[in-house]
């Protein structure tokens, strides 16, 4: 772990150089235990894929002091037990009615959609990190048979709720917004609304999965979220 200064009102807490869930997964632990431990002046604490950056106010408290404090809460932490994994099911409805692209990615990539859907549901994907828009999931283990390129014209506006891919990458549109991504499907679920008490729906360290849903079962999820009664699935890690 390395501390570096970021001007003089943040600093910048960074993990071994590579993508990793075992590396994100330290960022976010220490992200927790500063949570915890509330030291005075720190203003914000951002994670992401490596690193967690930490604004401060100088007036309150001194780079070398809150250098020396992360260092001791990190060594607290590295003895703590690591927190259990939990595993977002998000329902998803593939195809041509939502998925607008999904036919000329299986074209691309030599698949049929119905294999486009089955290599995309059946993956378990690593919550990096939340960005790009508010809820947006950075997330990571896509197959590498549905690796695409980004669309070389991005949209001028993507639905909230839409599921696409761009690369080796895969996420949801959180909220409505221009977007080059590839979409295949979308989710009647929304992640992330300004008046819950946790806005984002995930969270970051943790798992999601996508489970396929017809559209007359989109629909009767769609109306459930609108009358505030459904929940996404959540397992605990060691649930069967």
């Amino acid at each position: 772990m390395d501390i570096v200064p970021i001007g003089d009102q943040a600093l910048s807490v960074q993990f071994e150089n590579v993508i990793s869930p075992s590396v994100n997964r330290k960022v976010h632990r220490l992200y927790e235990a500063l949570k915890k431990e509330q030291p005075a002046g720190i203003r914000e604490c951002v994670p992401s894929y490596r690193a967690l950056t930490v604004y401060y106010d100088p007036l309150q408290v001194q780079y070398e002091y809150l250098h020396d404090l992360i260092h001791h809460v990190f060594l607290r932490m590295d003895e703590e037990s690591e927190a259990s994994m939990n595993t977002y099911y998000l329902p998803v409805c593939y195809g041509a009615s939502f998925g607008q692209d999904i036919e000329r990615l299986a074209s691309e990539n030599e698949l049929s959609v119905d294999e486009v859907v089955e290599l995309h549901s059946s993956s378990s994907y690593f919550i990096y990190m939340l960005g790009f828009t508010p809820g947006f999931p950075y997330l990571g283990g896509l197959d590498e048979r549905l690796h695409t390129p980004r669309l070389e014209t991005p949209r001028a506006k993507v639905e909230a709720g839409s599921v696409g891919i761009a690369d080796a990458q895969t996420g949801v549109y959180s909220i409505d917004s221009p977007g080059g991504w590839n979409i295949i499907g979308k989710t009647p679920v929304s992640l992330f609304n300004a008046a819950n008490d946790e806005p984002a729906l995930l969270t970051p360290g943790h798992l999601l999965r996508f489970e396929p849903v017809e559209y007359k079962e989109y629909i009767e999820i769609e109306k459930s979220v609108n009358r505030g009664e459904y929940s996404i699935r959540v397992e605990e890690e060691g649930e069967t």
